[in-house]
């Protein structure tokens, strides 16, 4: 990570430093109330909807002097940070590593080729973000950025620069990831794993589970495995697997579930005794959740380009897993709607929009 470091940064100008450390600084700007109402004073247009990584993009590409700190860039500068913040507002190197993203947020990689350097700094962003996770408690960056976290990252680098050169397709390079996951459960003893295959939907969907719920020994990987077959019916195994595959395209979209490995960790969390039948229960009601909110009625009607929709589904069922209801039962979030939408990707050749 050193070497990723010293590669990427001119020690003989402070200006690389000074865009990285503006990058990250203005980075949640586009969750600021006040600046979305000032672009919507200045261009009555309400960008509230757009997810922050865009609201910020259309910020700095339209009206840069609205955020002082990146207007004060050299022009090179600015152009790397534009183009790492509109990478963002599309891919995500968090979501990636837990497939919470879906194949169709990895298209905008293609338009990093030539663009190496503004890659790197969206990455070292990235990297730095994960770092510093958690540094309340533990000021050696170990809290988060620990050595399997640094190996998913350093996978997803060398998938991202695979579909940038045009060395790997778009889902070829995500389902990297998952078989990547699944060879380590493997060599930890996981003996089911020898037996999926990412072209098998069934497989795929959960392999897709398992980056998800960060499974990284065999019991684990167990109660993902055995929840998946064993727990949820039929009907709701056959809808997850189906949201699941889906690729995000203008004919079928696909939704990201955001704070779907959030969710599936708190769900096994809350239970009384820790047994794997409380456990099975209480993860149960997260993909079966999940299922619902992976759904898209393609009779409805929708803005024309949308290819990934965004859902929050923090927002609507963390507070009740962190309650003692769900403790007492799970199955209360069968009770629950599922998010509103968001933007999360727009096919080639259409503009952003607001659903």
């Amino acid at each position: 990570m050193s070497t990723f470091f010293h590669n990427g940064i001119d020690n003989r100008s402070c200006d690389d430093v000074y865009s990285l450390v503006t990058s990250i600084l203005i980075n949640g700007l586009g969750k600021s109330e006040t600046l979305i109402t000032e672009y919507q004073r200045i261009t009555n247009i309400d960008i509230s909807r757009l997810n922050h990584d865009m609201i910020l993009y259309q910020v700095v590409r339209n009206h840069a002097y609205l955020v002082p700190s990146f207007a004060k860039l050299s022009p090179c500068h600015r152009t790397d940070v534009v183009l790492g913040i509109k990478l963002g507002a599309e891919f995500n190197f968090s979501q990636l590593a837990q497939a919470e993203n879906v194949p169709a947020c990895l298209f905008c990689l293609k338009t990093m080729k030539g663009h190496t350097r503004a890659f790197d700094v969206r990455f070292m962003e990235q990297l730095l973000d994960i770092a510093g996770a958690g540094g309340h408690v533990d000021l050696t960056c170990g809290k988060k950025l620990m050595e399997p976290v640094f190996q998913a990252f350093k996978n997803m680098y060398d998938v991202s620069i695979g579909i940038t050169e045009g060395k790997l397709g778009i889902r070829e390079g995500y389902d990297v990831n998952l078989t990547r996951r699944v060879e380590h459960l493997v060599n930890v003893g996981w003996e089911k794993g020898q037996e999926l295959d990412v072209s098998d939907p069934i497989h795929r969907a959960l392999m897709r589970l398992l980056c998800i719920s960060n499974s990284a020994d065999v019991e684990s990987a167990d109660l993902i495995h055995d929840t998946l077959f064993n727990v949820l019916s039929g009907d709701t195994r056959r809808l997850l697997v189906r949201g699941l595959n889906f690729d995000g395209s203008l004919q079928q979209p696909a939704v990201q579930a955001i704070y779907i490995p959030a969710v599936s960790s708190a769900a096994i969390g809350a239970t009384k005794s820790g047994s794997k039948a409380e456990k099975e229960k209480a993860l149960a009601a997260a993909p079966r959740y999940l299922s619902r909110t992976l759904e898209v009625n393609i009779e409805q009607p929708r803005l024309e380009g949308v290819v990934v929709i965004e859902r929050d589904i923090r927002r609507t069922i963390m507070h009740t897993l962190n309650s003692e209801r769900f403790r007492e039962d799970p199955d209360i979030l069968d009770n629950l709607d599922v998010p509103s939408d968001e933007v999360a990707k727009m096919a080639e050749g259409y503009e952003w929009v607001i659903l």
